[in-house]
């Protein structure tokens, strides 16, 4: 198989990424603004209380719109850096594909790398060997499973579960179906 061959397989999923990524925002842009009128009837029975008491409710429920709002906020911003990585990643992957003499001339050989064995598994959306600092998607079914941590645009694994983009989008809906209840 020719290397080109081997990078339109591996970037397949590119465009369904992408529009998953796009949807997810779509999605999380509508929740955002779902939640400004509740924000602006709030702000308006602030304004005409006198009661303490009842202006501190107030204040607690328009904290906690201002805590749904951070959250939704930085979620919007990891899909946008994951999306941005996986592009980034794609046009890259071209770029070295385009010019190998680039490659050739600016680094030279050292005789020390191993050859690589056809049959090493295949992880991330890369498709690339296992190498480096890696993260499972804690989805058990998630077709990838494994990711290079700078593929998905991570500088450090996370504590508790993780989710790639792929999946991270089902968990949503499972979680979504389950409050409808």
């Amino acid at each position: 198989m020719s290397d080109f061959q081997t990078f339109i397989e591996s970037v397949q999923h590119v465009p369904a990424e992408f529009e998953r990524s796009i949807n997810l925002v779509k999605e999380l842009d509508t929740r955002i603004f779902n939640l400004i009128e509740p924000i602006k009837a709030l702000e308006e029975r602030y304004r005409q209380t006198r009661s303490r008491k009842e202006r501190l409710k107030i204040r607690e429920e328009l904290e906690e719109f201002n805590q749904k709002l951070q959250s939704l906020g930085f979620d919007k911003s990891q899909v946008a850096e994951q999306t941005y990585t996986l592009i980034d990643n794609t046009v890259n992957q071209l770029v070295r594909l385009a010019n190998p003499k680039n490659e050739e001339t600016d680094a030279k050989p050292l005789g020390l790398a191993m050859p690589i064995d056809p049959d090493e598994p295949k992880y991330c959306f890369c498709r690339g060997v296992s190498y480096g600092d890696m993260i499972a998607c804690d989805n058990k079914d998630c077709p990838t499973e494994w990711f290079h941590i700078g593929c998905v645009n991570l500088r450090t694994i996370p504590s508790g579960k993780w989710y790639c983009v792929q999946c991270s989008e089902s968990v949503r809906k499972v979680k979504k179906s389950k409050r409808r209840r």
